[in-house]
């Protein structure tokens, strides 16, 4: 549900949120601190939960393989790894999906459809899957999260232009250059 979706953007992150002068300031890539932000207004305390899941060992994001790992062990022995990144590449790393009935087999079809949907309206869209492991488990390797992910859900984020960018694009067009965006 929400929860275990909003719980794993906070524990497979690397970047922090801080107060400065009634602002605030993020220490790190400004998609992670988005996340961040999801998981506090969420309700979660991020300082309780890496008390009570503590990260053990992690794959960090690479161009590569488009997503970023981390494993985790609870205070009830339970190991668990998070899994963030791009839903292209994490869809057809999932054999479910999470639904309010349980786990159930992935639709890979309804979320390439909610991706189109969301990244048609502008939004950078990431998608967040988790695994459970047997307890012993203290290492992540590539072969453990691929495949057979549980699929939480998306998180479409907004990632507006920067005024400068806004700025080249309209100096392009009265020039009568015609711009594509390519990403």
């Amino acid at each position: 549900g929400l929860t275990t979706l909003t719980r794993t953007a906070l524990l497979c992150n690397d970047a922090a949120l801080r107060a400065n002068d009634g602002h605030w300031i993020v220490d790190g890539d400004p998609m992670e601190g988005a996340l961040v932000t999801l998981g506090l207004k969420a309700g979660h305390d991020r300082h309780r939960l890496a008390r009570q899941m503590p990260r053990i060992d992690e794959i960090p994001f690479d161009a590569a393989h488009r997503y970023m790992a981390t494993l985790h062990h609870s205070h009830d022995g339970t190991v668990f790894a998070c899994v963030k990144g791009a839903p292209e590449q994490l869809i057809d790393m999932c054999a479910c999906q999470a639904t309010a009935a349980g786990e159930q087999p992935i639709d890979r079809d309804y979320w390439a459809r909610s991706v189109e949907e969301l990244a048609g309206r502008g939004s950078r869209v990431l998608a967040l899957a988790t695994r459970p492991f047997p307890g012993e488990k203290r290492d992540l390797a590539f072969g453990d999260v691929d495949p057979g992910l549980t699929l939480h859900g998306l998180v479409g984020l907004i990632d507006p232009p920067r005024p400068e960018a806004i700025a080249a694009i309209a100096e392009c067009q009265s020039a009568g250059i015609a711009v594509k965006m390519i990403t």
